[in-house]
């Protein structure tokens, strides 16, 4: 239970530095610009795009509850945490739009500079990669793109259940 605990308050960490790294004094740092050419800004993002039942059977979490969606800290980025008994952050999914090459080269040298080892995802996305963290209990982020839209999932299950529920989110994005 220690460790769950323990990899809990590691995810939340985690995910928050991945929210925070999107801003500076001046806003949204490169590759969150706002709406894209097409209009694709964050208000066409939210938690329902991975659905509670589908995330639950993915990573084999039966007991996780209801996504909630944390408050914005820029228009482009969105933080969904399940909860899942008195782990608040047991599933952390977060949706970035209107990410450029800076942008992902970006998120990518985040993970590296903070001490991560990143490994690539072969035909998942445009591009995707995993770090994981932790000795006895791993936690693993996977970050997937597809066109000007990441997707970005931290959990202690195995990876490849990540990656399925990374390949169902990218097919809504």
């Amino acid at each position: 239970m220690r460790h769950l605990a323990l990899a809990a308050l590691v995810s939340f960490a985690l995910a928050s530095a991945l929210v925070a790294g999107c801003t500076d004094e001046n806003g949204p740092s490169s590759g969150a610009s706002g709406s894209g050419p097409s209009g694709s800004g964050s208000q066409a993002v939210s938690c329902s795009l991975t659905p509670t039942d589908e995330v639950r059977s993915s990573l084999g979490l039966p007991t996780l509850g209801d996504p909630t969606e944390r408050a914005k800290v820029v228009d482009t980025v969105t933080v969904c945490d399940y909860a899942d008994g008195a782990n608040p952050t047991a599933v952390i999914v977060r949706y970035e739009v209107d990410v450029d090459a800076d942008g992902w080269a970006a998120t990518k040298k985040n993970f590296v500079d903070n001490g991560q080892a990143i490994t690539p995802v072969p035909m998942l996305g445009d591009e995707a990669f995993y770090s994981q963290i932790g000795a006895m209990t791993k936690t693993t982020t996977l970050v997937a793109k597809k066109g000007s839209r990441n997707v970005t999932i931290v959990s202690i299950v195995e990876l490849p259940k990540i990656e399925d529920l990374a390949r169902k989110t990218l097919l809504r994005l």
